[in-house]
């Protein structure tokens, strides 16, 4: 009797465990500013990353000190048990999120608080605006490989997968997912149908307007720093 195959959750599983920690570490990176902030308004202990993730599993995910208590009780693979003063440091967070009105407008925005004065003088007013903008996660980007596919067919062959995109604005052989997720795995991908790139390095054949004839050399952080033969925009 043939055995049945193995599951795939395991590996689901596993792989939506780790984008889990990729997320809450990019949103620890974008709002580092005002959580060091609230370890230094609560005089907590510690500045690790130890205290930096409590910080930001009360402030932005809203667990309850006894929440935290529960996951850092000592147990496989699990922190060990919060001291007094990380204790007392974490009640004095609890029921607040990462904005408070005693924070300047450095520590909102998330920069170092010798370069507010340069983005002021380079945004005027609507500095806030722009910087607030940078802890936007951006979106997912792709280039069709016109050589192989369509964009028409290369956005057929993600829906297929399950993955749903649109057409970009500027750039013609682009398109933009409608969330985010991996795509290196599929079969889009894996063909060669698309690559991961930013609309603004996807329309430079676009402005540069290449002769059919030449051949050009994309500087940008792999994936996408690959060879490809121009067409004409």
């Amino acid at each position: 009797m043939a055995s049945p195959m193995p599951s795939s959750a395991p590996a689901a599983s596993s792989a939506a465990a780790t984008a889990g920690r990729v997320r809450r570490a990019w949103s620890i990176l974008r709002h580092y500013g005002q959580l060091a902030w609230w370890l230094d308004k609560t005089r907590h202990p510690d500045r690790g990353a130890r205290a930096i993730v409590s910080a930001d599993l009360m402030l932005q995910d809203g667990l309850t000190l006894e929440q935290i208590e529960a996951m850092y009780d000592g147990g496989t693979y699990r922190p060990v048990p919060l001291d007094d003063g990380e204790r007392r440091a974490l009640r004095q967070m609890e029921g607040h999120s990462l904005p408070h009105p005693e924070q300047p407008d450095w520590v909102r925005l998330n920069v170092q608080e010798w370069i507010a004065p340069h983005l002021q003088e380079a945004y005027g007013e609507a500095w806030g605006r722009e910087i607030a903008a940078l802890e936007t996660p951006p979106p997912v980007d792709l280039r069709v490989n016109r050589l192989k596919a369509t964009v028409e067919e290369a956005r057929a062959a993600l829906h297929r997968e399950g993955i749903e995109t649109e057409p970009m604005r500027y750039a013609r052989d682009g398109l933009r997912l409608k969330r985010r997720l991996s795509i290196v795995m599929g079969q889009a991908f894996q063909d060669g149908l698309v690559e991961i790139q930013d609309e603004g390095s996807s329309s430079w054949r676009r402005w540069s307007m290449p002769s059919p004839a030449c051949r050009s050399r994309t500087i940008a952080p792999a994936p996408a720093a690959r060879r490809w033969p121009s067409r004409r925009a």
